[in-house]
């Protein structure tokens, strides 16, 4: 019988961090690589649990708290890509999985990127949603300083920027729970660490890299994630797309992407905005199986 709620277990990180993970589901596995300022815990209790599980109806989810936050080692140093990366390579090792799909949302998105291109040969699919290149897409320079000013000096004020530019259209409910799950998720001096680090990666160099069928999702309503990074990705990856009008919702695209597991002979390649979807495959025009979603 598939576990209802996920179990978490613990791992070491190449620099000798404890990393936390969550396991959910039975069958072939996804590695989610969470943004910073979610928390497996909390998330769960707060009503995040719809999309876990749909998801894990069919497929075995993992997802993590990130370095320095949640129930993962909070005393930590490095915050750079490469130390993100060796957090998912510790992760998937410690399972065993030989090849899996990648989901990667926000900040997130740029370290499923860096690892698809190192570890091509592991990475059947890839799903990046509110992805951007590099962190002037999402903050600015002169709005980083500011943030990380606002963040050590009035973490309460500074929680409510952050969460207004994920979700500036409420609710006020949800926004109150993701302040509350920021403030018990990390210190202002690790917030500081991931704002800095969300501002400043880069990942072009690695995008033409990645080998895997890709799936990129964009919201028009997220400041920190703009729909024009999102093109931007598209762009880069190299794919063509062709306009497919029919508005859909992003967690049943996501899901039928995924199916069927293993690797595809022709990797397409997708953009999906709020409302539109660009294709180069007609894949998601076929029956839908059992373990996809309508």
């Amino acid at each position: 019988m598939v576990a209802m709620e996920p179990q978490i277990r613990f791992c070491t990180s190449a620099d000798g961090s404890r990393i936390a993970y969550a396991t959910l589901g039975d069958g072939p596995p996804t590695m989610q690589i969470s943004a910073w300022g979610t928390n497996i815990e909390l998330d769960w209790q707060a009503g995040g649990r719809g999309w876990y599980e749909d998801i894990t109806r069919s497929r075995r989810l993992v997802w993590l708290d990130r370095r320095g936050t949640g129930a993962s080692q909070r005393d930590v140093s490095d915050f750079s890509l490469e130390a993100h990366v060796a957090d998912v390579t510790a992760i998937v090792d410690h399972l065993g999985f030989e090849r899996f799909d990648v989901i990667g949302p926000y900040d997130g998105a740029a370290i499923s990127i860096a690892y698809a291109a190192q570890n091509p040969h592991r990475v059947d699919r890839l799903v990046l949603t509110g992805a951007y290149v590099s962190g002037g897409e999402s903050i600015q320079p002169e709005e980083l300083h500011s943030m990380l000013e606002l963040i050590r000096g009035n973490w309460r004020m500074a929680r409510r920027a952050i969460v207004d530019a994920a979700l500036p259209n409420g609710p006020i409910e949800l926004q109150k729970t993701q302040s509350r799950i920021l403030r018990e998720s990390m210190s202002p001096e690790v917030a500081a660490e991931y704002m800095e680090f969300q501002g400043t990666l880069d990942v072009r160099q690695y995008l033409s890299k990645v080998e895997a069928p890709t799936l990129v999702i964009a919201r028009r309503d997220v400041r920190i994630a703009p729909i024009g990074a999102a093109r931007a990705v598209a762009a880069l990856k190299g794919r063509k797309r062709n306009d497919q009008a029919r508005p859909r919702r992003a967690e049943p695209q996501i899901i039928n992407f995924l199916w069927p597991p293993g690797p595809i002979d022709q990797p397409p390649f997708a953009f999906l905005s709020k409302g539109r979807i660009f294709h180069a495959s007609k894949r998601d025009a076929e029956p839908s199986p059992q373990g996809r979603l309508k």
